[in-house]
């Protein structure tokens, strides 16, 4: 799917209409718009245990561990943060020792914002994404 995105309204209303999937295809696209080679719904298997990314993005020799999440409002992002930053803090760290890569672990979400960091893991809103990776 390619998207005809000229705006950041453009960006924020498609953000907030389309599916989850189409969510994390949008996630993509705007790595990819940057320059990342970025792949979906990538599944990793080692020592016979499995673990699923949205998006993985790579560039320079950097990889961004990307989970999409389609909280609806801020009180709803807040209480789900922390299982959230738990959960892919382990995701990340099982790709880690599966692939010998570090990666960058990042949330993003379609609420509005400037990125924060909770614990070791980037929590930015699709809408602060450019700026963010052009900003790192």
């Amino acid at each position: 799917m390619e998207f005809q995105i000229n705006s950041i309204q453009e960006l924020e209303q498609l953000s907030e209409k389309v599916t989850w999937q189409y969510f994390e295809k949008l996630v993509a696209y705007v790595f990819e718009e940057n320059g990342f080679e970025a792949e979906q719904n990538k599944v990793i298997v080692f020592n016979n245990d499995r673990r699923q990314f949205d998006v993985i993005a790579r560039k320079n020799g950097e990889t961004y561990l990307i989970e999409c999440k389609r909280w609806k409002s801020r009180a709803d992002s807040m209480s789900a943060l922390k299982r959230a930053v738990e959960t892919h803090l382990e995701r990340c760290s099982f790709y880690s020792e599966a692939t010998g890569e570090k990666a960058i672990p990042l949330l993003v979400s379609p609420l509005k914002g400037m990125p924060e960091q909770h614990e070791d893991v980037f929590i930015v809103p699709l809408l602060s994404l450019n700026w963010f990776l052009n900003n790192q």
